[in-house]
């Protein structure tokens, strides 16, 4: 029911439409008519019964309702009536019926899901304020395909502008030439000279042979 409850949503705004539709091709006598629905409808699918959801949860007789329930089955696409086939849904229906728990089922509002963060898997990203399509579509784009059950809180979005202090502040220093190293080494080699601390220091650095 769930599947059916959010088939009728999505073709409700062109419900008229459809019926209007169907309604000049049986007049002109056309019977391959499953493009035609399809563009009137607006989705790949399409419903030519004339009730929806709503107008079957306010019938009061079940048998009634249970005639009309098929005829807004039977309304269905093809390619709705294969899957409707192939879960053996319409065998649900008289059990429902004799149970007078057809209508029950019908009215059934659809449980409300509520997530819960878990602080440990909470993440921030850094989105250009000009993003074309905005954080939806960053998120779409970027994050929903590694992290399908991800999502925003809009009252944590933050606007500010990231100052790059390398980019700004820091002054590169040239590096010296090897002559001045060269230089330095040979004159630390001079002044502990007498402590034989740094001898062939330089000739360890290069690889040069000590003589």
């Amino acid at each position: 029911m769930t599947v059916l409850r959010r088939l009728d949503a999505v073709l409700e705004p062109t419900k008229q439409a459809v019926l209007e539709m169907k309604a000049s091709l049986d007049q002109a006598g056309i019977t391959n008519q499953d493009a035609a629905l399809r563009q009137a409808a607006g989705q790949a699918f399409y419903n030519t019964s004339r009730c929806t959801l709503r107008d079957l949860g306010a019938r009061a007789n079940q048998q009634q309702l249970r005639a009309d329930f098929e005829a807004y089955l039977d309304g269905f696409s093809p390619n709705v009536q294969e899957i409707l086939d192939n879960v053996e849904f319409r065998n649900q229906i008289p059990r429902l019926s004799k149970a007078d728990a057809l209508g029950t089922l019908i009215n059934r509002k659809p449980a409300v899901v509520e997530y819960e963060p878990d602080p440990d898997l909470r993440d921030t990203e850094q989105i250009p304020l000009l993003e074309d399509g905005g954080i939806e579509a960053f998120l779409q784009r970027e994050v929903l395909p590694y992290a399908p059950d991800a999502w925003y809180v809009p009252d944590s979005v933050k606007i500010g502008y990231e100052i790059s202090f390398t980019r700004y502040f820091y002054k590169p220093q040239p590096l010296r030439t090897l002559e001045e190293i060269r230089a330095d080494i040979l004159e630390l080699e001079k002044e502990k000279e007498k402590e034989k601390e740094t001898k062939g220091l330089l000739e360890d650095i290069i690889g040069a042979p000590k003589l």
